[in-house]
């Protein structure tokens, strides 16, 4: 039987701030790798695994979001 332990915090303002920009690129990698992996698999049949092909690819989706805006 899995266990949790629910807590609730009371961030500053700063700190909110900070944590929905993390969110926020949290969100951000998930949904462009979900992407990526959709797109790779209805055009050409290839299945990619996270770590090997998708982490790598992260890296240059972040990098041009980056310089794009």
């Amino acid at each position: 039987m899995r266990r949790a332990t629910k807590v609730r915090i009371y961030p500053t303002d700063e700190q909110a701030a900070f944590l929905n920009a993390q969110f926020g690129a949290v969100r951000f990698a998930y949904n462009k790798a979900l992407h990526i992996q959709r797109h790779m698999f209805k055009r050409h049949g290839i299945s990619l695994k996270p770590k090997r092909d998708l982490k790598p690819m992260l890296a240059v989706a972040k990098n041009r979001a980056n310089t794009a805006g």
